[in-house]
């Protein structure tokens, strides 16, 4: 943790019911839990829930922030997030706000008027939000440790030490989507010469390992992968959403990859860090709509062209920004006044 280790304390505040509530105890972070629900969009009745459970969760925030004598605050955006920033606002509490997405959330754009400095993952994050206020540190994701040599890390993972290898991902739990268009498209791939490493979601795995197309000995299926940089140290290219961490991590490892945007995502942001990334040469984007077999082997062959891996993994190194969780602790802990350092780059959308 960036903050922890300039000596910083921390406390988490999230949804007493999401998922947080288990995995940040689990790293050791003191957690603190709140009632937070969405406003939907479907009428009166909806808004005023929302705003009760936001009310409700700043009163629960407030407790944990006077309890704790918290100095800086950041909000990652969210119902959440909003609880918390409001409380800290009433109390005077320098905020920091870090939108990872190229398209701001609702949440970040309304509470970046309290905000001191927002944490942008892009620059074009910074298009519905305050200009001076803004600042480019890329997006906070866990820095790996040395890269694991490929054939290691192919090895932990049962794979041949010398096939190129596709890591399939779709987020923690998996996406249906992309496990039934790669299953079928597994004769394709090994007749390219691919082996896949596919992590399918644990609600998903027992039905995609089932699939007729998936009894092959170039692939392999895990619920969830734990050692994600073993993972991308093992691939030559990602088929993959394209969340903020995701991509994020992609460009931190040099991993080019195919972009399948989730298509309800809100304001449709992954489509736009998709673009991004592929007008950087970094990655190709298709639409879930157009995913399948065909046209995810004729993407990948793409690839296969003299020198086109090495380049697009080139590119996405030239986006990583590895230095983004140091670079948002600073923000946090200068505006708390415990530290003296300059800013990153300021955005200017």
């Amino acid at each position: 943790m960036a903050l922890e280790k300039r000596g910083a304390s921390l406390l988490f505040i999230g949804n007493e019911k999401g998922l947080e509530a288990t995995l940040v105890p689990e790293h050791g972070v003191h957690f603190a839990g709140i009632t937070t629900k969405g406003f939907g969009p479907h009428g009166l009745k909806e808004f005023v829930a929302g705003t009760y459970a936001v009310v409700r969760g700043m009163r629960q925030a407030n407790r944990y922030l006077a309890r704790e004598h918290v100095e800086a605050i950041v909000g990652t955006g969210g119902y959440a997030s909003a609880s918390v920033v409001l409380a800290g606002a009433l109390r005077g509490i320098p905020i920091v706000l870090h939108e990872p997405n190229a398209v701001a959330g609702k949440a970040n754009r309304w509470l970046s008027i309290f905000a001191a400095r927002v944490a942008l993952g892009f620059t074009a994050s910074g298009q519905r939000l305050p200009p001076r206020k803004c600042v480019v540190t890329g997006v906070a994701v866990r820095t790996p440790p040395a890269p694991a040599d490929v054939t290691e890390a192919r090895a932990r993972f049962g794979l041949a030490p010398d096939r190129p290898t596709l890591l399939a991902v779709g987020g923690s739990q998996g996406a249906v989507a992309l496990n039934e268009n790669l299953v079928k498209s597994l004769d394709y791939l090994g007749a390219m010469g691919f082996q896949v490493l596919h992590q399918t979601g644990p609600q998903h795995f027992e039905e995609t390992t089932q699939a007729e197309w998936a009894r092959r000995p170039y692939y392999r299926a895990v619920p969830y992968i734990e050692d994600m940089p073993a993972a991308y140290a093992a691939a030559d290219v990602a088929i993959c959403r394209a969340g903020a961490s995701t991509v994020a991590e992609l460009a931190l490892h040099g991993v080019p990859a195919v972009l399948v945007p989730f298509p309800h995502a809100a304001d449709d942001h992954q489509r736009e860090n998709a673009r991004i990334f592929e007008e950087a040469g970094a990655a190709f984007a298709v639409d879930q709509k157009d995913l399948n077999p065909g046209s995810l082997c004729a993407l990948l062959e793409r690839l296969r062209g003299p020198g086109k891996l090495a380049a697009m993994s080139e590119a996405m190194r030239a986006i990583a920004r590895p230095r983004a969780a140091d670079d948002i602790a600073r923000l946090a802990l200068t505006l708390a006044g415990r530290e003296q350092a300059d800013a990153p780059e300021t955005a200017q959308p």
